[in-house]
């Protein structure tokens, strides 16, 4: 008897505690803002984010003040927004908990004519904020070399914790230290676009056409991304150097979950490669590369096996001299289809296993 009574009261207080927040809902807002520093709110500055008015000049005139620019949650239509050196932009995430649950964030969505969401950010931190190009028509965010009066460099830029989306380039060109961190960037053209000196960190980077497309790109280190579902592949570097990919997991990609076309001095390892519809990894003209620890698999494509088997082979080696693939799992598929045009004086392929290696024999 005691136990129904204290049931009944319990549900009493449960029912008691829904009426209230249906009557008065309560909110909060997720911000990293510290109370002490000086920061403006971008609505202050005439911007209305109802997702219809053009608030470029309201926000452009936030960012002109050199501050701490803050964007509370709605839409914004904004195109080829400068940001000053140093500067943050900070998105404010709202939270409201009635009867149900309603969570919106802070979107910059470009305007039609517009090249860029965000055309200049050196030096600069984006934060929070997702960032919408409009089916495409615009990019995300544009990082360059800088010069300021002293001649030093300051081209880096901080993304974190961001979405970045429908974008011909998500991101183009991040250089000098940059930093992708946290964040999703998926339905894009290109995720990724170039990139030197850049870490691209902890992301999950899924269904566009290209996920990280690192044209002419050197001194990368991409780690502990999820690269998966994107229409081409899902890493691709054309005439790199000095690249480390690490702890990835590179899967179910249309194309290539690695793709290496002219590169040298480069580092993979520990990463896991699985079930890309080409090949897992694909070496033409490569030179001084370690393939080291990582696990490559080819499986079917859907986790309740009514897909295909891919891929065929798990790696196709073109032109490939002074290079070290050690160590490696391969499970399933096909272990290597070689096409030798060009061979360097040392490719070393030993102590990998798996059955992939007993179906190449």
């Amino acid at each position: 008897m005691k136990n129904l009574k204290m049931v009944l009261v319990l549900l009493v207080c449960f029912i008691s505690i829904i009426g209230i927040l249906r009557l008065n809902p309560i909110s909060f807002i997720s911000t990293n803002i510290n109370n002490e520093e000086n920061y403006v709110n971008v609505k202050d500055y005439g911007a209305k984010g109802d997702g219809k008015t053009d608030d470029t000049k309201a926000i452009q005139k936030a960012l002109d003040t050199g501050m701490h620019i803050v964007v509370p949650s709605g839409t914004y239509i904004v195109g080829d927004l400068i940001m000053k050196k140093g500067q943050i932009l900070d998105g404010l995430s709202s939270f409201t908990y009635s009867w149900g649950r309603e969570y919106k964030k802070a979107i910059l969505k470009a305007r039609p004519e517009a090249e860029y969401i965000i055309k200049d950010a050196k030096g600069c931190s984006i934060r929070n904020i997702h960032l919408d190009g409009n089916n495409r028509l615009s990019n995300g965010v544009r990082g360059d070399y800088y010069e300021d009066e002293w001649g030093d460099s300051d081209c880096n830029f901080d993304i974190y914790n961001c979405r970045i989306t429908n974008c011909n380039y998500g991101v183009y060109n991040p250089r000098c230290g940059s930093v992708i961190q946290k964040c999703n960037i998926d339905n894009n053209n290109k995720g990724v676009y170039r990139a030197t000196d850049s870490r691209i960190l902890n992301n999950v980077i899924d269904n566009n056409i290209i996920g990280l497309d690192l044209y002419d790109s050197n001194d990368n280190q991409i780690s502990n991304n999820k690269i998966e579902w994107n229409m081409q592949d899902g890493i691709k570097i054309d005439k790199g150097v000095y690249n480390l990919i690490t702890s990835n997991t590179i899967d179910r990609n249309g194309g290539v979950g690695i793709n290496l076309n002219e590169v040298y001095n480069g580092t993979i390892t520990g990463n896991v490669v699985r079930r890309n519809l080409d090949y897992n990894i694909v070496f033409n003209g490569v030179n001084a590369y370690s393939i080291t620890g990582n696990n490559f698999v080819s499986a079917n494509t859907e986790d309740d096996q009514l897909g295909i088997n891919a891929p065929e082979y798990h790696m196709y080696l073109k032109s490939v001299g002074n290079t070290s693939i050690i160590s490696n799992i391969f499970e399933g598929g096909i272990y290597i289809e070689e096409k030798y045009d060009w061979r360097g004086e040392q490719l070393i392929i030993e102590n990998n296993v798996g059955s992939g290696i007993t179906n190449n024999n």
